[in-house]
């Protein structure tokens, strides 16, 4: 370690508990161990510390792990901005420049330890069909409200204003064909088609688009608001095709089905619309994700 003050006490114990030391910074060591032995369960502990870390980045990670924990931080921002800012600064030399022995520091790195693993251990306790439904209803169902309350966030997003568009817009972003049959029968249930662009709906890396539609009054009250999120079906929330899914409990109108190969999800103001969509596609009535 070429660049080791060894005249440093914190970097050089820091250093020795990394394995990192060159001739000069054993010697060092060794002089500093046999005047002040009470440091030897210092370098000890940060050794150990280390190791334990060193073993859990080995585990091998559990299918979807990734794509949970991300639509957790997603759906508390506040916490990817706490995580952030935490990595940012323990990855800062400033951070560790004071003593290893340091209250502050070993606080800080055991808060950050505490959040990922109540993070993760909530993710990982939580698995299964009825968990991942509920990750993509909290987030659909709060993508379609923000479009509702932030005018400019929904100008900027829905950049297609066409229906008869969105087939080759999907097309281009997932290579997957998608028929708006049933959309446009949706017509008959009042429904004026607003606009739709690109989202991020779990799981991660699965791209998808957001469709806008708004009732137009002529069948139930007007200008209430349906979305239909679209992507591939990757079994992530597993559906059977040519069944209709309820995602969101009785006071959330959110819903799921899939129709070759592309998973569809609906999120409205109202049960009417639901229904009628529902029975214009041919589906038979709601049940809940198992």
């Amino acid at each position: 370690m070429s660049e080791l003050n060894p005249n440093n006490l914190g970097e050089l114990l820091r250093a020795a508990a990394d394995g990192e030391l060159d001739a000069a910074g054993e010697d060092r060591l060794r002089e500093h161990l046999a005047a002040h032995p009470e440091d030897e369960p210092r370098v000890a502990f940060e050794r150990d510390l280390r190791d334990a870390c060193g073993r859990a980045m080995r585990v091998e990670t559990p299918a979807g792990l990734r794509d949970r924990v991300v639509a957790a931080v997603r759906a508390e921002e506040h916490l990817a901005g706490s995580l952030e800012t935490k990595a940012a600064q323990t990855r800062s030399p400033s951070f560790w420049s004071g003593p290893v022995g340091s209250l502050a520091s070993v606080a800080a790195v055991l808060a950050l330890a505490f959040v990922i693993l109540q993070l993760t251990t909530g993710i990982l306790s939580s698995t299964g069909a009825p968990a991942q439904a509920s990750q993509v209803s909290s987030f659909v169902d709060h993508e379609h409200h923000l479009c509702s309350v932030d005018a400019a966030h929904a100008a900027a997003k829905f950049g297609i204003h066409q229906l008869d568009k969105v087939p080759e817009a999907f097309a281009d972003l997932t290579g997957k064909t998608f028929s708006i049959e049933h959309l446009v029968a949706g017509r008959t249930c009042g429904l004026v088609f607003v606009g739709a662009g690109e989202c991020s709906v779990p799981p991660i890396h699965t791209p998808s688009l957001h469709l806008r539609f708004r009732s137009d009054g002529s069948v139930f009250p007007e200008n209430i608001a349906v979305s239909i999120f679209i992507q591939p079906y990757t079994g992530y929330v597993e559906m059977e095709e040519g069944r209709f899914y309820r995602l969101g409990d009785d006071s959330r109108q959110i819903y799921g089905w899939v129709r070759g190969g592309v998973v569809s999800y609906l999120v409205a103001d109202d049960p009417v619309p639901c229904e009628l969509l529902r029975e214009t596609m041919g589906l038979p009535e709601a049940v809940p994700i198992d």
